[in-house]
């Protein structure tokens, strides 16, 4: 019972953050569509970085040590409300439909090893299943 009540308090904390995430407008350069489930997640001083399955089109085949995107708490103005998203959707292995991000740096054709040269998420959009 107490297990199934902590599945209950983070499906609602998903929905509710989720619905906040949803609503928040942010100006991002790119976005895809689809159903993309968190694989994996690295959580370093500067932030957190995010390997997305399926990856997303504009890393064009590449990734940055296996991930594809980041949120850093230096540049995201709601890297809270990300982070915790991020996390209860890596918990409960839930897929968002809509991920926004920066584009890539001038100069960079694929996610790569190279400093920088990984997508910035801005925004991420869950809808009710």
């Amino acid at each position: 019972m107490k297990l199934l009540k902590g599945k209950l308090v983070g499906c609602l904390v998903f929905f509710v953050l989720g619905m906040s995430l949803s609503s928040a407008s942010y100006a991002a350069a790119g976005w895809q569509g689809g159903s993309f489930k968190v694989s994996s997640l690295r959580v370093s001083n500067d932030g957190v970085y995010i390997k997305f399955s399926p990856a997303p089109t504009a890393c064009n085949g590449g990734s940055q040590y296996g991930m594809h995107a980041r949120v850093r708490h230096t540049v995201s103005q709601n890297y809270d409300s990300l982070m915790s998203t991020l996390l209860s959707a890596y918990s409960a292995e839930h897929t968002f439909d809509y991920l926004w991000y920066n584009e890539l740096p001038t100069g960079a054709s694929a996610c790569s090893n190279l400093s920088g040269e990984i997508l910035e998420l801005t925004m991420i959009k869950l809808e009710n299943k």
